[in-house]
């Protein structure tokens, strides 16, 4: 069955806003608890890679067992 897409809504609007801004502690730690707060991982990190042209920050988390009832 898997995970409501739902679920997954709010995280591209919330994290495009990163996007053209600068980079703070804030919203990098804000980010963060956007994506651990959907409830699909067990753990989140973030990797910053710099580009010529700003930063490419990379989010891993490790997926949560999600179990549906039949």
């Amino acid at each position: 069955m898997g995970a409501d897409p739902a679920r997954f809504m709010p995280l591209p609007e919330g994290l495009a806003k990163l996007i053209g801004a600068p980079l703070t502690q804030e919203s990098l730690s804000r980010s963060l608890r956007q994506v651990f707060a959907t409830g699909l991982f067990e753990t989140v990190e973030v990797e910053a890679v710099r580009k010529p042209n700003g930063i490419d920050l990379i989010f891993n988390g490790q997926p949560r067992l999600l179990l549906s009832e039949p």
